[in-house]
């Protein structure tokens, strides 16, 4: 009789084991993810380059130095569909231009339904970019999220990138780069600044695409 209580026993502590393994797998399902925040934030918007001679900034963006928005397979060895359709980059990336730096930036509000979230410190973000560059060129890009409080001061911030020429083994293509941390709770803003810098060559092949800013709690 005893032998059979202490089985019964293990047996209703595995069932409160399994129940709460259970109940943690469906709290972790639950976890609510937003939009990405960032408009436009592979080029697919507005027209592109065809070539290395036009520039073209991209909708959304504010921009220096001549940061376009460029056609994968235009004239001149850009990425193609070949680098384009495993990363899901559509028709159009972004690059520098025909100058030393530039840079697009772009300023997301915190959305309404998340502000409560936030404050008490339970949100974090997920900065994503695919970035790279030409051949066996140096030229590369990084994104950088700024968190701001209510003033437009910042708090922290976040960044992805550069791919380095040895990183993407010298071939002229786009490696996905992701950062997380925890929101600061007196974030109201986030500014993204997307920076191509040349260190070969006249043209500034540092290249972004899928350039995302995604909230989760």
């Amino acid at each position: 009789m005893r032998s059979r209580l202490v089985a019964l026993t293990i047996a209703a502590v595995s069932l409160g084991a399994l129940a709460l393994a259970l109940l943690g797998a469906a709290t972790a399902s639950a976890a609510v993810t937003s939009h990405n925040l960032i408009t436009n934030g592979g080029g697919e918007l507005g027209q592109a380059a065809s070539d290395n001679t036009q520039i073209y900034a991209p909708t959304g963006w504010k921009t220096t130095g001549q940061f376009t928005a460029i056609l994968y397979g235009a004239s001149g060895g850009f990425p193609d569909a070949t680098v384009s359709t495993p990363i899901g980059g559509g028709n159009a990336f972004f690059a520098g231009g025909n100058v030393a730096l530039s840079i697009a930036t772009q300023t997301l509000s915190v959305p309404s339904s998340w502000r409560s979230s936030v404050k008490h410190g339970k949100v974090k973000a997920v900065l994503s970019a695919d970035l790279g560059g030409y051949a066996s060129q140096g030229d590369q890009a990084t994104v950088t999220a700024i968190f701001l409080d209510k003033k437009g001061h910042k708090v922290k911030s976040l960044k992805v990138g550069p791919v380095t020429t040895a990183a993407r083994s010298s071939e002229t293509t786009l490696l996905l780069r992701t950062a997380t941390r925890s929101v600061p709770t007196a974030t109201r803003k986030i500014t993204v600044v997307i920076t191509s810098t040349r260190v070969d060559g006249t043209y500034n092949d540092g290249y972004a695409d899928n350039v995302s800013v995604i909230l989760k709690r």
